[in-house]
């Protein structure tokens, strides 16, 4: 009988990630990447691809290895929570009181805390400004609220905790106190 030679298949490497091949159970080669996780332990992924299309599985490796690394960026990204902490943390060595900011930060917390600062967008900060109102606040309390979050963004930027300053959409204050003192009240 004639032997078919196997085609051998030029190695590829984006990084730390190797383009493999497994035999799925009909005996086709699909292509796999091959990596270490964080503890040094070999890992394959499937890349849902035939391994004998050369370019499709360049390709899809590449996507893999991005998609890792993404991910892997974004875990090691602060919260918002973790970035407020650490301005209070900061505020409070300078001897600056944070009772009214942690007021504020409890009612922000349940929108924010657990989101990545990168990726808040206009939109967010409009729909929490609408709950608040939609609530019973005032315009000026979520103005306050959110200018705070503003300055905490400004802060982390400024000490290098996140790459940029996201914009904070602040919505308007709304119109001042239309009071007039009395004569009793302004002389006290």
């Amino acid at each position: 009988g004639s032997k078919v030679a196997k085609r051998k298949l030029a190695p590829y490497k984006n990084g730390e990630f190797t383009l493999g091949q497994r035999r799925d159970e009909r005996g086709n080669a699909e292509a796999v990447a091959d990596y270490r996780d964080a503890n040094g332990k070999r890992c394959r992924a499937r890349l849902g691809v035939n391994r004998a299309d050369e370019e499709a599985a360049k390709r899809a490796l590449d996507h893999f290895a991005d998609d890792v690394r993404a991910a892997q960026a974004r875990q090691r990204q602060l919260t918002v929570g973790q970035v407020w902490e650490l301005w209070m943390k900061e505020r409070e060595a300078d001897k600056f009181d944070n009772t009214i900011y942690n007021y504020h930060w409890r009612a922000m917390r349940p929108w924010f805390g657990n989101r990545s600062p990168l990726l808040l967008e206009a939109q967010d900060f409009r729909d929490y400004a609408k709950s608040r109102l939609d609530s019973g606040r005032k315009a000026a309390t979520v103005n306050t609220e959110l200018r705070r979050l503003n300055s905490c963004f400004k802060w982390a930027f400024e000490t290098r905790k996140l790459p940029f300053r996201p914009k904070v959409w602040i919505p308007s204050a709304g119109d001042g106190r239309q009071r007039v003192l009395t004569i009793d009240e302004a002389r006290r």
